[in-house]
């Protein structure tokens, strides 16, 4: 985890992403072993033996990253959830690096960072619902719908990655509406009127990019210095769970 610390100590963000095995896998099984009496609860009442399987991977690798930063065993951090629900560290890891956490069936992924930030990971291999669109801030929805359907669904899911990662970024969930403030891409960029609701944090370094062919990722991030953070992502394997 050297390169981890390298990458925070330049005041960069790491996102560390991995795919998810069957969920018979051993893999999960050592997932679920280094979680909280409270997660492995929360794990096992999902239906789905996949959710079930991309909880586990996802919440052990965060807790496996946290530790080695921190210096000790996964299994003794603990986590709590603000007013909203965003998770943070307790105890003697108060004010550890800041983290977010996304999963999805295939691959989950989680991100540090000296700054409060947000990931989020979506497949990309499907059509949306395009009455999500009414969600959206005005000129988004315009520009969404002024696409030709295929590069519509891939531009959505790019815009929609980073309005999660901002949202997580917060901390204030969808206390923050996704209308009263918008994303440009290419390149990312967050735009707010006046009369907005939006906080007022400062200057945003947004990432958006592919993992793969089906696989977008938003990443988002506030409270940096003169220079805007660098995005450093890295595939895990199976010895990040140890």
């Amino acid at each position: 985890m050297a390169a981890a610390r390298a990458v925070l100590d330049r005041e960069d963000v790491l996102t560390v992403y991995m795919a998810v095995p069957p969920a018979d896998a051993p893999l999960v099984v050592r997932g679920l072993a280094l979680l909280s009496e409270e997660e492995r609860v929360r794990a096992h009442r999902f239906v789905f033996a996949e959710d079930r399987a991309a909880y586990a991977v996802a919440h052990a690798l965060l807790r496996c990253q946290l530790a080695s930063l921190a210096g000790t065993d996964p299994r003794a951090l603990e986590f709590r959830a603000n007013a909203h629900g965003k998770p943070e560290l307790v105890g003697p890891w108060l004010g550890a690096p800041c983290f977010s956490l996304t999963h999805t069936r295939s691959h989950v992924a989680c991100a540090l960072a000296l700054k409060p930030l947000g990931v989020d990971l979506e497949r990309s291999d499907r059509v949306p619902d395009w009455a999500i669109l009414q969600l959206l801030e005005p000129n988004e929805r315009h520009y969404l719908e002024g696409l030709p359907e295929d590069f519509r669904v891939k531009a959505f899911f790019r815009i929609w990655t980073l309005k999660e990662a901002v949202l997580k970024a917060l901390g204030t969930g969808l206390a923050t509406p996704l209308d009263c403030f918008a994303l440009s891409l290419d390149p990312p960029d967050l735009h707010t009127t006046p009369e907005s609701s939006f906080p007022d944090v400062g200057p945003w370094a947004l990432h958006s990019g592919r993992i793969g062919n089906d696989l977008v990722y938003g990443v988002a991030l506030y409270g940096f210095g003169q220079n805007a953070p660098t995005l450093v992502i890295t595939e895990g394997c199976d010895a990040d769970l140890l």
